[in-house]
């Protein structure tokens, strides 16, 4: 009891204490992070001391088992696995083993594999440290041919530690594919006849999706079937596929050759698969079109429309395609574009009416050819075309209207004009007779020969009477049928020319008057003379002969106006009579003469003027008003009422003591005069 009864513990030195500690009540801890996998037991002897004096001790042996901590994750053996396997090998077949270790125990250290991605082709199970891989199916090498996975392995601690390693697995040919032909159908080939040996036709192409030997192709003709001949005619390059040509083609003996090929693999035993390959022979273009005959003839009337077929050529052509497709084309002879050949068949039409008369014959010549691109061939063929003529053209007049002169008092029957018409038909359809239809004015002046288209007067003819004659004159021709007859008319003026068998005649007034103030260039009037001639026979210029005393008057030779040349004063000369020809401009000229009265009529130009300056008178005084003094007398030039005169005493001359007649000038006293008161008078007058 006591001190002696308090114990304190104590390691004793060895190997593993420097590892440990203790605390004096006992207790036993470690001095640093201990680590199963370097050692996983420890042996310790414990010293058990008391406090008593002298100490006593005791001892024990410890053992210390390291209890496993899953602190290490699993470990693949290698950093990436690789296997191989040949295709189509059974499900569940053995890939290859993975291995891997894990530094912990027990759960922590078992371990389980599986295959990243999760992958339909392959599985892998868990052994002791192991994988084992298999197949889920069969793999085919076509499909995939190497795969590369990621192995993943896990431990069972809690929580578990991964590790992952690569897996590679490459699958292996086997050959299980025949080759198979890039076209799905039957090749299409073309080479063109006549071409050198070797000439390339096409190529097929195979492939073979297996590998190596298995996947390499070689190419054969096979031996032709019954209906698949010509094989011989062509060569296949065994490793390109190329087919080239073993003779020169002929296609108008043989146009398509059917080739049966064969692709065949490297493996063993060898894979093969078939192909046709159909090879048309293109055409050369080595054959001309060709007519039946070298010319044909064709007989047509005229008249039909355009587009009426007339006829029609064919050649044939042995080439092919286009170069036997035959166009026809008119080369030569196609006169006015009147004819025209459809280009596909060879119909021949007409390109426009058909006339007779513009061309009767025509020789075409007609080309066929074909239609190669580069090289054309081509033959030709005369095709005549006779036109017959019917009765299509009336007669033409040369002129129409036509127009002339005729000069007047020509000779009855005397032949004035010819007139012609033609027609261009032949025969009686061209043959024209004449006659008058129409005459204007109406009456029988002239005739017609039928034959000869003559015209003649059947009367005397007179300008002045009719100047001018319209005809209608018609032209027929004479067919065998005469209701096909056709008829063509023209108008004839004829122009009666003048003869100057006609006098000028005065048709203006022989008196005029005019006002003496007019000035000078006054139109006094027009003289005016007709002649009923033509052209300068009826042309007159005038004159005057005498009567112009002075040259007061202007006559205009051409128009005839009859002027003022000089001031006229009528109280020097109050009558004119003018004396005036008309001449005529014809061979001999003809002339007549017109006496023409001018009377100048007064202006009031002249001034009242009294017989004396100045009047002197006497009157007794004291006489009664209105007694007579004396009269007084003015004159005046002008005539008329211009010449009559009134007086005047205006108011407030002379005080107004007298008065005068207006009618008479007598003065008179309007007052009695006183002479004490006034002895004179000074009285104005006016008149």
């Amino acid at each position: 009891s006591g001190l002696n009864e308090f114990i304190t513990y104590y390691l004793a030195n060895s190997a593993d204490s420097p590892n440990f500690g203790m605390f004096p009540d006992g207790w036993l801890y470690v001095k640093h992070r201990l680590d199963r996998e370097l050692r996983d037991s420890y042996f310790l002897q414990v010293i058990a001391r008391d406090n008593g004096s002298p100490p006593r001790n005791a001892t024990a042996n410890v053992r210390v088992t390291v209890m496993d901590d899953n602190d290490n994750d699993p470990r693949f053996t290698q950093e990436s696995y690789h296997f191989s396997l040949v295709e189509n090998l059974p499900t569940g077949t053995t890939v290859g083993t993975v291995f891997a270790v894990d530094a912990d125990v027990g759960s922590n250290a078992d371990l389980d594999f599986s295959v990243i991605p999760n992958n339909s082709s392959f599985i892998i199970t868990t052994g002791h440290q192991r994988g084992v891989i298999k197949t889920k199916k069969p793999l085919d090498r076509e499909t995939t041919a190497r795969y590369d996975l990621v192995l993943k392995v896990s431990d069972r601690g809690t929580p578990p530690r991964t590790a992952t390693s690569t897996l590679h697995i490459v699958v292996e040919d086997m050959n299980d594919n025949p080759p198979y032909f890039s076209h799905s159908g039957q090749y299409l080939g073309e080479v063109e006849e006549h071409q050198p040996n070797g000439t390339e036709v096409i190529r097929v192409l195979a492939d073979d999706p297996d590998n190596g030997e298995n996947g390499t192709i070689t190419y054969r003709l096979v031996t032709s079937t019954p209906g698949m001949n010509g094989e011989e005619m062509f060569n296949i390059h065994p490793h390109s596929g190329l087919i080239t040509t073993n003779a020169p083609l002929d296609r108008e003996q043989k146009p398509t050759y059917v080739l049966s090929v064969a692709a065949v693999d490297g493996g063993t035993p060898s894979l093969e698969r078939t192909t046709l390959v159909h090879i048309h022979v293109t055409d050369s273009n080595d054959n001309a079109p060709v007519f039946v005959n070298s010319t044909i003839s064709i007989e047509v009337e005229e008249g039909l429309e355009a587009g009426t077929t007339i006829g029609s050529v064919h050649a044939l052509d042995n080439d092919e395609g286009e170069n036997g497709r035959v166009s026809y084309e008119i080369m030569q002879g196609n006169l006015y574009g009147t004819f025209g050949v459809d280009r596909n068949t060879g119909r021949i039409f007409t390109a426009k009416e058909l006339d007779f008369e513009l061309n009767a014959r025509y020789r075409l010549i007609v080309q066929a050819q074909d239609n190669n691109a580069r090289s054309q061939q081509s033959s030709t063929i005369y095709v005549n075309i006779n036109v017959i003529d019917i009765n299509d053209n009336a007669p033409k007049f040369r002129s129409d209207p036509v127009m002339f002169g005729l000069q007047e008092n020509t000779a009855v029957n005397s032949t004035v004009w010819t007139f012609s018409a033609t027609d261009v038909d032949s025969g009686r359809n061209g043959a024209v007779r004449y006659r008058i239809m129409d005459q204007l004015p109406n009456g029988n002046n002239f005739r017609i020969d039928p034959v000869t288209g003559a015209l003649e007067t059947t009367t005397t003819i007179d300008r002045e009477q009719t100047s001018q004659f319209t005809l209608v004159v018609e032209a027929t021709d004479q067919p065998v049928n005469s209701s096909h007859a056709r008829t063509k008319t023209t108008t004839a003026r004829i122009l009666v020319e003048d003869v100057n068998d006609n006098t000028p005649v005065f048709v203006s007034r022989t008196e005029t008057y005019v006002m003496e103030d007019e000035p000078v260039g006054y139109h006094v009037m027009y003289v005016i003379a007709v002649d009923d001639d033509y052209g300068d026979n009826g042309r007159v210029t005038y004159q005057i002969i005498s009567g112009n005393q002075g040259g007061k008057f202007l006559l205009d030779p051409n128009t005839g106006l009859l002027a003022i040349e000089r001031r006229l004063d009528r109280e020097t000369e109050s009558q004119y009579i003018l004396n005036v020809t008309a001449t005529d401009h014809g061979t001999p000229s003809r002339s007549a003469s017109h006496l023409i009265t001018i009377h100048v009529r007064d202006v009031n130009d002249n001034q009242p003027r009294f017989l004396q300056d100045t009047y002197m008178a006497s009157v007794s005084e004291n006489q009664n008003p209105g007694t007579s003094v004396i009269q007084i007398t003015a004159l005046d030039a002008d005539a008329g009422t211009n010449g009559v005169l009134t007086y005047n005493i205006p108011r407030g001359v002379a005080e107004d003591r007298f008065t005068i007649e207006e009618q008479t000038g007598v003065i008179r006293t309007a007052f009695r005069l006183d002479r004490e008161e006034k002895d004179s008078y000074v009285v104005t007058a006016y008149a």
